[in-house]
């Protein structure tokens, strides 16, 4: 009995669970807000999405919730929803019950979307910055700004960053219809090498331009050009440089086009003279002189005894002169320049000096310089003289003894003339005055003595001279 009053307790507790319940739904449905439950109302509701397409219209029980509404779309806008009103007004959802019995028209409700461009220099520097704020489907120029990748040149903007070619240009207009990210597209410069010879010229076939990458190197040819007067030094970027940079095998980064000049060294020769056993002249050291100069050969001339320049050969040998001092020579290379010597002739004359010849006179002789005269052996005569010799001076005396006599030598290395030396001669008569001898008659030069006189025999008288 026990257990079944316990049952029955349980049942009254649930029935008046029950009876509570159904009295506050009926409390519920019969408010002044709410539709009687037992009415089961419905509305009218018009979903107006504002895209452009037209409304549609649902039916919806007073008091349900509306459920999930339909899903819209705008381009260029996004949807934020449903609402009562066309602005203001309250967003329903899923969950929001229809409390109003008369028809409802629920407002789809946009925001229009803006774009941005970003844009990516891809390995470069020097990017434009972001452009924002750019609506939906219009017209977007793009930065004239251009990013910088060294070595590399700059073809436009790619929405691939691996794209080879260019899809837009800086400064280009595009529509946009969502953000977009650029990426700079790289073409990889090549550069030339060339040669430029500078004045010279080459043997056979001159050294082909070279085309490499950026990057890359550039190795410097072997052949080598020529240039006569000069000596080629190698290679520079500069067609005035008188010291090479880069030489044959050298390797060069490509990072630019170049010429490479040719750098020349004027050659130097000396001008040298042999004064060919003379002293004085020009120089005694060699002139160094540019290929290609001017070169006037001084007026200051050698000497040498007992002989005469005439001027200067190239030959050691020569005996024509090629140059005259005060000349000009355009030095190609080296030059030596000979002094050529003409020997110098001398002539022995004979003045008799108030005398003659009983028959033909001496010729004259000539003679090159340190040859020698030989005195004549023809004697000259004079009336009243004795003919001592021969004498330089004019006025020499036999008592002088700087004579000359037939048969002597002397040096040629002047003009001479020969002088007759001359001594006054005295008849001396004997006259034994009665004697037994008769000396005869002597002629003395003068102031030479008598000698031993003759002496007269008779016996009877004594000699008188």
């Amino acid at each position: 009995m026990e257990e079944l009053s316990k049952k029955l307790k349980k049942v009254f507790v649930s029935l008046a669970i029950m009876l509570l319940f159904v009295f506050a739904i009926g409390l519920y449905f019969n408010s002044d807000n709410v539709i009687e439950a037992s009415a089961a109302t419905t509305c009218k509701v018009t979903f107006s999405p504002g895209n452009g397409t037209q409304p549609w219209t649902t039916t919806k029980t007073v008091g349900t919730a509306y459920g999930t509404p339909p899903t819209v779309s705008r381009p260029g806008y996004t949807f934020l929803g449903w609402y009562t009103a066309q602005t203001g007004g309250t967003k329903i959802s899923s969950s929001t019950r229809v409390t109003d019995s008369s028809s409802i028209i629920l407002h789809g409700r946009w925001q229009q979307n803006y774009c941005s461009v970003t844009y990516n220099a891809n390995l470069g520097i020097g990017a434009p910055p972001k452009q924002t704020g750019i609506s939906y489907g219009s017209l977007c120029t793009l930065s004239s700004a251009k990013p910088t990748f060294t070595g590399y040149t700059f073809l436009g903007w790619s929405t691939n960053y691996n794209a080879k070619t260019a899809q837009y240009r800086p400064g280009e207009s595009i529509k946009l219809y969502s953000d977009i990210t650029l990426y700079a597209i790289w073409s990889r410069n090549t550069y030339t090498l060339k040669y430029n010879e500078n004045g010279g010229g080459y043997s056979n076939n001159p050294p082909s331009s070279l085309t490499k990458y950026y990057g890359d190197s550039f190795t410097v040819t072997s052949i080598c050009p020529k240039r006569t007067g000069y000596t080629f030094l190698g290679w520079s970027t500069s067609s005035t440089a008188t010291k090479a940079t880069y030489k044959s095998g050298n390797t060069i980064t490509a990072t630019k086009n170049m010429t490479l000049y040719a750098v020349w060294q004027i050659k130097k020769f000396n001008v040298c003279y042999d004064v060919k056993g003379g002293t004085g002249g020009p120089v005694t050291t060699p002139i160094n002189i540019e290929y290609g100069t001017t070169y006037t050969i001084p007026a200051t001339v050698p000497t040498k005894p007992g002989h005469t320049f005439h001027g200067w050969s190239t030959s050691s040998a020569a005996t024509a002169v090629n140059y005259k001092p005060g000349d000009t020579i355009t030095v190609k290379s080296k030059v030596y320049l000979y002094a050529v010597w003409k020997k110098n002739t001398y002539t022995l004359k004979y003045n008799v000096n108030g005398g003659g010849y009983k028959n033909n006179p001496p010729a004259n002789q000539t003679k090159y310089y340190n040859d020698k005269f030989v005195v004549t052996s023809i004697i000259p005569e004079k009336t009243g003289y004795s003919f001592v010799g021969w004498s330089t001076n004019k006025n020499a005396i036999a008592s002088d003894l700087s004579y000359y006599i037939a048969g002597n030598n002397i040096t040629a290395n002047k003009n001479i003339t020969l002088y007759a030396v001359w001594v006054k001669t005295y008849t001396i008569t004997y006259d034994a005055n009665g004697g037994n001898y008769v000396p005869t008659t002597i002629v003395l030069d003068n102031q030479k003595t008598y000698g031993n006189l003759p002496v007269p025999s008779n016996n009877s008288k004594c000699a008188k001279l």
